[in-house]
């Protein structure tokens, strides 16, 4: 039986990245995210390849999608063993510039999404006591403060997702549920491509002297649902060039 893996925010990005990681690794994969478009393309275009991937149409910020796109999961292959909480947004605002709409639609989506996925989804895993495995993904932003663009109200967001891995890891270490955290500095995805200004001031501050590429955390996630790192839970893993060595 092959492992059955949930990526939310799996349509583009890192979580396609990781989407196409997992695929590749002979894991039943469901993509879980909001647009539709993107979501059944990649489905396709990996299915047409051979691998076991298929799309669900899901707002992690919608407690009830969540719930409703577990049961069809649970329903149609059985409980997941691997869930990945990809699930984001950004928006650069100046603090006193953000209104409440933009704060709820970020802790939302971030931080109260990621919680009630990891938390629905780890009801499965504890029932049968086999366990399973658990990643976020935080940001660099989750611990430092960004030079080039304000945007707190992400950063405070990511700093939340951080933490609840610790906080989960230490209550479902006894259900053999490991959980932890890959948190990316800069990283070449659809949020940053064409920013090339700020990608050259980014690159200054990066020791390793480039940008992130999505197969650098992709791979970081593949490690952290492996045997490979069975002795590892509630860590936050930094995948940055160095950038907040300084």
């Amino acid at each position: 039986m092959k492992n059955i893996s949930v990526v939310t925010g799996g349509a583009s990005g890192i979580g396609a990245g990781v989407v196409r990681k997992l695929a590749s690794q002979d894991n039943a994969t469901i993509i879980l995210d909001i647009d539709e478009e993107k979501g059944a393309f990649l489905a396709d275009e990996l299915s047409g390849k051979g691998f076991l991937v298929s799309y669900i149409k899901c707002d992690v910020r919608n407690i009830d999608e969540i719930i409703d796109s577990k049961t069809e999961i649970r329903n149609k292959w059985g409980v997941v063993r691997n869930l990945v909480c990809s699930a984001g947004i950004n928006e650069t605002l100046k603090a006193v510039d953000i209104s409440l709409s933009s704060w709820n639609n970020m802790l939302h989506t971030l931080a109260t999404g990621s919680f009630f996925c990891a938390t629905e989804f780890a009801k499965d895993m504890i029932e049968p006591e086999s366990g399973g495995r658990i990643v976020f993904i935080g940001s660099k932003s989750g611990l430092i403060n960004n030079k080039t663009a304000p945007h707190c109200h992400y950063n405070i967001s990511k700093a939340a997702v951080i933490h609840m891995a610790r906080c989960l890891a230490a209550e479902w270490a006894e259900n053999n549920i490991l959980v932890n955290c890959v948190s990316p500095g800069y990283i070449l995805t659809p949020m940053t491509e064409g920013r090339y200004e700020e990608q050259r001031l980014w690159v200054k501050d990066i020791p390793l002297g480039r940008m992130g590429e999505v197969r650098d955390v992709a791979g970081a996630v593949e490690f952290l649902l492996s045997d490979s790192s069975s002795f590892i839970t509630g860590h936050n893993l930094v995948i940055d060039g160095g950038y907040t060595l300084w």
